[in-house]
């Protein structure tokens, strides 16, 4: 009992010294390529720890849109340890579901977004980090 306790105690005061991490960088969509089964791409997201523990990149909960419009999924390449303090580039792979690009054909528009958010991991708590990255590759 004293040991959950003590581990509680511990927990509650490493949640109040937390910052947020932030994002430094976002080299929108890469390497993009466009066939008739959809649209895939890169995407990086340069990410700073201002805490004094590490964190682990654990996963992306990122939807790829056009317009309103759910057209896809962005995922975590790896999970990415950042060092405290420190920086590091998370890589992504953005990718339209089945049917979707035929949106594009109807609607004219190139114009995707990518908005969610990428998740962390320290000491059993989870850090969600904010992403939104929109652009027309139409040019």
């Amino acid at each position: 009992m004293k040991r959950f306790a003590l581990l509680a105690i511990v927990a509650l005061s490493l949640s109040g010294c937390y910052q947020q991490l932030e994002v430094v960088d976002l080299d929108g969509f890469s390497n993009v390529e466009i066939t008739l089964r959809g649209m895939k791409s890169d995407m990086q997201v340069e990410v700073y720890n201002p805490n004094f523990m590490s964190v682990e990149i654990v996963d992306a909960d990122v939807v790829l849109k056009m317009g309103e419009v759910e057209a896809g999924d962005v995922t975590l390449v790896e999970r990415v340890k950042l060092a405290a303090g420190d920086t590091a580039v998370v890589n992504l792979k953005v990718a339209t579901r089945k049917g979707a690009l035929g949106q594009v054909f109807k609607r004219g528009s190139m114009l995707f977004s990518a908005d969610g958010v990428i998740v962390g991991k320290a000491w059993g708590m989870k850090m969600e980090i904010p992403v939104h990255h929109e652009q027309d590759l139409s040019e």
